[in-house]
């Protein structure tokens, strides 16, 4: 049998086609609500962990959620996490206590609804994450898609474990001694936009623009404040950017990131959207319509939205008459590359009760 024969056996069209059926069917049948209830507290060697979203990439099981690219997992500190590096582009938004992070040798305080954000950089960033609270644990939640993870060329390495970690002979630096995070701290630098690129030719602006992404990974703050943040009422309700493609003076520019808060007994605006994003509920609770069907919710659950192939409408209720809810949702910075449409649709199909 000739190469030729052995290759037109193997139908590599039809797989493409399969594959996208499953994924099609996956976006109709797959879990859109993970219940922070069902899930449970480990202890690994960074952190105390519960994981809400993995990809079936790295746990090697069929996916049972309707995307399969993001990593959403929480992380509860009670005197700080193990240290260790990878590389950035994800974001983690903190959910109770106060703390800081030292992210390669600079300390950063973060507090409940800030948003602490890891930059992209050459070898991946060092990183370990401290409680400021003695006797009440900090709570953060990061997001992370495997796509970013893998294209920066990730390397996970472990520099030192959790204190609770149960290995024989881990120890960790007492302050004082060689290799305690805080004897390598450094200031925090101060946050500068780089100049524009000016380049002879389009090769040469490759590379101006290559340094000039290096001076902002190097320069601009890691922790995006909350409290310092504007609330933005508009015709899809309240709202307050952390991270957009309006914004240039981030540390990463990868993800789209909002808080929005759900007045008692009203809901959000209507909207057509690509889907792709996962929300992480942050106060009440209430439900999710998604093309029309209902997902309820309550705190501390995660929210994942399907990919379909003309979009999906999507609106949140808060049914609660007395409490505001609040979400937090991700989603990939594709504004530039894929268009705000993405092939699909955005649109706003009815205004937000409370608009303004």
């Amino acid at each position: 049998m000739t190469e030729r024969q052995r290759v037109k056996e193997h139908d590599f069209y039809e797989e493409v086609m399969a594959y996208t059926r499953e994924v099609r069917q996956r976006s109709i049948d797959g879990r859109v609500v993970v219940r922070a209830g069902d899930l449970p507290w480990l202890q690994e060697r960074q952190a105390f962990v519960k994981y809400y979203l993995w990809p079936s990439r790295y746990s090697g099981r069929p996916p049972e959620t309707v995307l399969d690219e993001w990593a959403v997992f929480a992380q509860r500190i009670g005197t700080h996490s193990g240290k260790h590096r990878h590389q950035g582009g994800l974001a983690i938004f903190a959910l109770e206590g106060e703390g800081y992070s030292v992210v390669d040798g600079v300390r950063y305080e973060w507090e409940a609804g800030d948003l602490l954000l890891l930059p992209l950089k050459p070898g991946g960033v060092e990183h370990q994450h401290f409680n400021r609270q003695e006797g009440k644990p900090a709570k953060w939640v990061a997001f992370i898609h495997a796509a970013l993870y893998e294209w920066g060329a990730s390397e996970l390495v472990q520099l030192q474990e959790h204190p609770d970690f149960p290995r024989a002979g881990s120890r960790h630096p007492a302050p004082g001694e060689p290799g305690h995070a805080l004897d390598l701290i450094r200031p925090q630098p101060q946050a500068t936009l780089p100049p524009a690129p000016q380049a002879e030719n389009l090769l040469e602006w490759l590379y101006a623009r290559r340094d000039a992404q290096r001076a902002a990974a190097d320069q601009a703050p890691c922790v995006v404040r909350g409290r310092e943040l504007p609330w933005e009422q508009n015709r899809q309700g309240k709202m307050r950017w952390y991270l957009h493609p309006a914004m240039h003076d981030t540390a990463i520019r990868s993800l789209t990131v909002f808080v929005q808060e759900i007045p008692p007994g009203s809901r959000t605006g209507l909207q057509r959207v690509p889907g792709g994003s996962v929300l992480f509920m942050l106060r009440g609770r209430g439900y999710t319509l998604l093309d029309g069907e209902r997902h309820d919710w309550q705190a501390d659950d995660c929210l994942n939205l399907p990919i379909r192939r003309d979009g999906v409408s999507v609106q949140h209720v808060n049914p609660d008459p007395t409490q505001t809810a609040a979400f937090v949702s991700v989603d990939l910075n594709l504004v530039d590359v894929l268009g705000v449409n993405r092939g699909a649709a955005f649109e706003q199909l009815e205004s937000a009760p409370d608009q303004v």
